[in-house]
Parts: structure tokens; C-alpha cells; sequence
């Protein structure tokens, strides 16, 4: 194996067992151009709910076959399950910006909520970025971004609070 072969390898991540453990979405990222693409999959689990994650796991004649969530093209990741189990919120990459989209799974047609800001690196590590509400009624997006003003004004502040 070679370091062109590497670079050519997709990955898989953020695989998601919907709430009533029938479906699994996770992302694929592949190599495209000098970038990646990714992609959302959803593949259903076995009937036997008995079934543990890690036999889930294995490859088995009585899963479905993963099919591709979303239509050839988009750039998708961050897939998110409502509570019901019926819709996956997702982030999509359109031109310069990036876009909350819903789609259910039933009729597979996105459905665009909100453009949102970029955040900065560090914040997906500190939890979700984005979020059902309970009810499912409601979605949640965590975004910080490198605002100078703002940490100017901080700084100048005898306000300890952020």
C-alpha cells in the first residue's frame, strides 16, 4: 500500500442508532479531488432487537442493504435523529456556506431549515453541535467563532462573565 492508496481510503464516522434502534445513519468521506466528499448512509437493523452493537456490527444476510440517504452530489454530515426516530437533521456544505437540513426518512427529501455560522474547531469537541429538542420540535446548533470585537470588549470589561 502506497501513500496514494491511503489518500484514496473513505472512512466512515458519526454512525447513529436512531432512538427506536431500527436504523443506523452514518457518514462516508471520500477522497474527491483535493478535497472529500460526504455522504449520509442508512441501512436498517436486524429485527432482533436481542442483538448486541457489536454483533449489529457484522455483516448479516438478514440486514438490509445501506442506501445512500440523500440524493448523488451533496456534501452532508452530522446526521442527527429525531426523538421519533422518523427524521435526521444533517449539516450540508452548499457553495460557501453550510446548511441545517431535515430529512425524513420515509420520502428521503431534504427539507433546508437554516443556513448557520461556521464554528471554530474546537467547539465540536466540547459536545453535540447539533441537537433535537426533546419533543422533536425544535433543533439546536452550537456555533463560536473567532470574533475580535467581542474578545476586545471582553478584555477592556471589569465583567467577569462571558
Amino acid at each position: 500500500m502506497t501513500a496514494a492508496d491511503i489518500l484514496r481510503v473513505a472512512t466512515v464516522s458519526d454512525a447513529q442508532i436512531s432512538p427506536d434502534g431500527s436504523w443506523v445513519v452514518y457518514t462516508v468521506t471520500t477522497p474527491e479531488g483535493n478535497g472529500t466528499r460526504s455522504t449520509l448512509w442508512l441501512v436498517r437493523m436486524a429485527a432482533d432487537t436481542s442483538e448486541t452493537a457489536l454483533e449489529a456490527a457484522r455483516p448479516a444476510a438478514r440486514r438490509s442493504t445501506p442506501v445512500q440517504l440523500l440524493p448523488s452530489g451533496w456534501n452532508a454530515s452530522t446526521p442527527r435523529w429525531s426523538p421519533d426516530s422518523r427524521r435526521i437533521a444533517f449539516l450540508a456544505s452548499e457553495k460557501d456556506e453550510t446548511v441545517m437540513y431535515v430529512v425524513s426518512i420515509d420520502n428521503r427529501s431534504p427539507r433546508r431549515v437554516a443556513t448557520v455560522a461556521e464554528t471554530n474547531f474546537f467547539i465540536t469537541y466540547a459536545g453535540e453541535q447539533l441537537a433535537w429538542s426533546p419533543d422533536g420540535k425544535r433543533l439546536a446548533y452550537i456555533s463560536a467563532t473567532d470574533d475580535e470585537a467581542a474578545q476586545d470588549e471582553r478584555a477592556e470589561s471589569k465583567d467577569p462573565r462571558v
